[in-house]
């Protein structure tokens, strides 16, 4: 049997579209997100997971009834989780194609299909068990089934294909995400103005159907908007829009504009006549609106906007692009097979594409710890690990036959560093590891595991994740990995250039070799002060600054604010405090204290920072061995950073 090239192709497209989401799709650490609903499961019931879980989420209860369901029967290992969204993955790539052959031609259908078939943010999607890839599969399946409604012929009939197709996908899509759920809402408000006045009320009624079968969720819904965003998503600027678009087109403007130079040559004639010109707006339009209204809330309301909701109006970018595709184009069977190689190629080949470089790692850190723990013997090595639920490193530390105890595994910030360094004090064994895991970290921790564990002897920086092993043992001495980028240190026995004058100084009687402090009081409010441009502390943006200062409080009240600041010019913009009462644990004696931070976006490598204590109750309190250590941060921490070029140093 003969096959036809457009099969050919189209069967082309499809292969490629199933192995980019199928390679390596189980290989790399289950994310933060896909650990968070595997948690979901240990809360019992279905009822209890949509009651309890559900609740306190900001998505609705569609994802995590279907990894519960699916779990039940095939299990959670990485393969089991991801299987049924890799599949919908690939097959919302044919639905697409369906989707635009019906608004355009053939042509301009595997154009579009093989664009999207090696998008590389649609692939990593469709790899993960998070409600992306399903919701752009049901967005495009209510599509399909809209098609029906919106494209019928005078005698055609609307089938029982047609009628299930759209109000499955639209229920499925406001169950899976809200903004799937905006999706087809468009869709569906757009299809009242185009559907004939002939079956308009029957198209009205599907569109009821979906709607009244979500009622039983509106609880929930309201609940979770009133809780408020996400919470850990920050407030977009203008600059998201192009940030969007390169991240949309495989991270590269290079390869946006061979996609926008393969669209004009698909369309040939000139001047440039639409396919059908109405489909061409509204598939803009339906992009448009998303986006927008995820940039205005995200800014006016609570920030919500992330790539990764996006993708359910992505492909209507892509309608937009190619609907201007010549009818009977030929050329798209050279087109395509190009545009699958060089996405690919781009993916591959240039971008390096892992998942795993997207999001916090957790099966390379239960690696490491079982590593360390081999080599070292368990009863060698104390164990501190931050992340937001214990489950999730347990989860491939038990595949591991791994159940070594952790002093913690969780610490919320700052307020809490005083319990972890009692922890840290409290160690007796040689080896000290610290790890921690898409939660938010104090850089400060690294430096209170060094007072007692003063070697680092193994690190690991990945994107959103970092592993330490710290050893006390001398002989460890000659593995330490250096990291320290500079040090300055003002002891008030010496006056350092690029400390200034402290306003007050005594010397302190209670050691045989008296040595001088600095007094704050009620008419001091700022202490010796750390003053020099970045460039001439700092290797890299990356870097980490390490303050710490010995501070004598005379009363249980006392305390006062460690500073971070930085200036432009005359201009400042950053400007970080840290009160340090958690560590004056001794009245009218020297108390170590800790402040430490990753710099903000840097203007310039000229402008200056300023650290210095900030006595703002003016209390009366001494300071003593003011200490600056710059050492070299993870470049890879949250991606590429923008001011990367400023520093000669830096690494790429």
């Amino acid at each position: 049997m003969k096959v036809n090239p457009k099969d050919r192709l189209l069967l082309l497209i499809l292969l490629f579209a199933a192995t980019t989401r199928f390679f390596g799709y189980n290989s790399w650490s289950l994310t933060n997100d896909e650990l968070s609903a595997l948690l979901g499961l240990s809360y019992g019931g279905l009822y209890k997971n949509i009651t309890e879980y559900v609740f306190t989420d900001f998505h609705p209860a569609g994802l995590q009834v279907l990894i519960w369901c699916w779990c039940k029967i095939f299990g959670t290992s990485e393969t089991a989780l991801r299987l049924p969204f890799v599949l919908m993955g690939t097959a919302a790539v044919y639905l697409t194609y369906l989707n635009a052959r019906k608004w355009f031609n053939y042509y301009a259908a595997v154009m579009i299909a093989a664009t999207l078939a090696v998008t590389q943010f649609a692939i990593l999607y469709s790899q993960i068990a998070r409600p992306y890839s399903s919701g752009l599969f049901f967005v495009a399946l209510t599509l399909y089934g809209w098609n029906r409604f919106v494209f019928k012929t005078k005698h055609q009939q609307i089938g029982v294909t047609a009628v299930v197709s759209f109000v499955m996908g639209m229920l499925l899509s406001m169950y899976n995400h809200y903004f799937s759920f905006l999706m087809v809402a468009l869709i569906g408000i757009t299809g009242v103005f185009l559907v004939d006045k002939e079956i308009r009320k029957v198209y009205l009624i599907c569109g009821g159907i979906a709607v009244a079968l979500f009622l039983p969720h509106l609880q929930i819904t309201i609940h979770q908007f009133s809780a408020g965003g996400i919470g850990w998503v920050a407030k977009p600027d203008s600059s998201y829009f192009k940030a969007f678009t390169l991240y949309a087109f495989n991270q590269s403007k290079w390869y946006l504009i061979f996609i926008l130079i393969t669209a004009l040559i698909a369309i040939v004639k000139l001047p440039i006549k639409p396919l059908n010109f109405k489909f061409s707006v509204i598939a803009l339009i339906w992009f448009l609106i998303p986006l927008l209204t995820a940039y205005f809330y995200s800014v006016y309301v609570t920030p919500v906007l992330q790539h990764s909701i996006i993708i359910f109006s992505f492909p209507f970018l892509l309608f937009f692009i190619f609907s201007f595709t010549a009818d009977n184009q030929k050329l798209v069977f050279v087109l395509v097979p190009f545009i699958l190689i060089v996405g690919c190629i781009q993916i591959y080949a240039m971008n390096h594409f892992n998942g795993s470089n997207e999001f916090a790692r957790f099966k390379e850190i239960a690696q490491h710890i079982n590593d360390a723990d081999n080599k070292y013997g368990t009863k060698n090595i104390t164990r501190a690990m931050n992340v937001t639920d214990a489950s999730y490193i347990n989860y491939y530390l038990l595949r591991l036959n791994n159940k070594s105890p952790f002093v913690f595994y969780h610490n919320k910030g700052r307020e809490e560093s005083i319990t972890a360094l009692k922890f840290i004090e409290a160690a007796q064994t040689p080896y000290f590891i610290y790890c921690w895991s898409n939660s938010d970290c104090p850089p400060e921790m690294t430096n209170l595991v060094r007072n007692k564990y003063p070697y680092l002897i193994e690190q690991r920086l990945y994107f959103n994740c970092e592993y330490y092993l710290f050893s006390n043992n001398p002989s460890d001495s000659l593995y330490q990995i250096k990291n320290k980028v500079n040090e300055f240190v003002q002891d008030y026995d010496h006056q350092p250039i690029y400390f200034s004058n402290a306003p007050i100084t005594g010397k302190d009687t209670t050691k045989a070799a008296f040595n001088q402090f600095e007094v704050m009081n009620d008419k001091v409010e700022y202490s010796s002060t750390f003053s020099l441009p970045l460039k001439e502390i700092i290797n890299s943006s990356s870097d980490i600054i390490h303050a710490k200062v010995s501070i004598r409080p005379q009363s249980a009240e006392d305390d006062a604010l460690i500073v971070f600041s930085i200036n432009h010019g005359d201009e400042n913009y950053y400007w970080a405090g840290f009160n340090v009462k958690t560590f004056l644990r001794k009245v009218g004696d020297w108390n170590d204290c800790y402040f430490s931070v990753r710099l903000p976006i840097i203007k310039s490598a000229d402008d200056k920072i300023s650290i210095y204590v900030y006595n703002q109750n003016k209390k009366q309190i001494q300071l003593d061995n003011f200490m600056i250590k710059v050492e070299q941060g993870n470049e890879n921490l949250y991606g590429l950073r923008k001011d990367h070029f400023l520093f000669s140093h830096s690494k790429n």
